[in-house]
């Protein structure tokens, strides 16, 4: 493989809810601020319609209101990261912004106006089935964001609490499945980034779907793929399963105890949206980590 992606964001968005799971991404925000030597602006977004029976008065009174209420917003957003990391944003050389706008559209709006590289959010938890519900506003910024979009969950070996100030995540290990090689640079690319940045192990994995594909070959291609340059920039390992994609990496991830997962998805020439395949939608939804979403401005070559 030639040109591998360098992966270097200096401009980190987070947009938080107040929820829990809005407190675990900022933390991770703040991780990947520090090793990336980049700035970071946290984001959250009220938007309030008036009901349809107010007249216009009454919703000029309303907007109002809102406006004043502004100074109020902005200080529980001081409050929420204080009490996330334990000291005042001004102090940790976070930025706050404030957005009247829905929230997934306040989020690709700051993308857009603030050059943001790279987006890390969080989930809304577990549905009765287990599945990690993604939500819409975290599904539509998926779909649409030009820029890798971190979905931070809950790693399963290594709860972090979100209540303790100190607690901020250790990321030691790094997995990168491929599909068609060609078409795995850019997140190859980027969980190299990530790893040498964090001082972290990259373990590339190919899951052989087909009965008649062999698994000897599949180690050799992916050994000769890896650039050198790349291996020496930080610890690399590389692993071969049989089986269906996303069940494998799912299984791996757990019994490895990756810290986080790196996908491409690819964008759509007509829709201008993330394709989610079934095996992208399915580690998504069931993986056991967080995942790194990276788009990829080309048609897929395979699943």
């Amino acid at each position: 493989m030639t040109n591998s992606v360098k992966f270097n964001p200096k401009r980190i968005l987070c947009p938080v809810d107040y929820s829990e799971p809005s407190a675990l991404a900022l933390k991770y925000a703040v991780a990947g601020a520090r090793v990336f030597d980049a700035h970071l602006t946290v984001l959250h977004a009220v938007q309030i319609e008036p009901p349809p029976y107010f007249t216009k008065s009454e919703t000029d009174q309303l907007l109002d209101q809102l406006r004043q209420a502004t100074e109020y917003a902005r200080a529980d957003l001081t409050a929420f990261i204080t009490r996330v990391l334990g000291s005042d944003p001004k102090l940790l050389n976070i930025k706050t912004e404030l957005s009247d706008a829905l929230p997934a559209n306040a989020i690709l709006e700051t993308i857009k106006s603030d050059q943001a590289d790279l987006v890390i959010m969080g989930t809304h938890g577990r549905s009765p089935a287990k599945r990690f519900l993604l939500g819409s506003v975290t599904e539509r910024v998926l779909r649409h964001s030009p820029v890798p979009v971190f979905i931070v969950r809950q790693a399963q070996h290594a709860l972090i609490n979100v209540d303790d100030p100190n607690a901020l995540p250790v990321v030691k290990r790094i997995l990168c499945p491929v599909n068609s090689l060609s078409s795995s640079a850019a997140g190859f690319g980027h969980a190299a980034g990530l790893a040498a940045k964090f001082g972290a192990e990259l373990t590339i994995l190919y899951v052989a779907e087909s009965e008649t594909e062999s698994l000897d070959q599949a180690h050799q291609n992916l050994c000769s793929w890896i650039p050198a340059d790349v291996s020496a920039s930080c610890s690399i390992s590389h692993a071969v399963r049989k089986g269906v994609a996303g069940d494998e990496i799912i299984r791996f991830a757990g019994e490895t105890q990756q810290d986080m997962i790196v996908l491409c998805a690819y964008r759509g020439k007509e829709t201008k949206e993330q394709i989610f395949g079934q095996t992208v939608d399915l580690i998504l939804r069931k993986a056991p980590v967080p995942v790194l979403v990276v788009p990829v401005h080309n048609d897929p070559s395979s699943r």
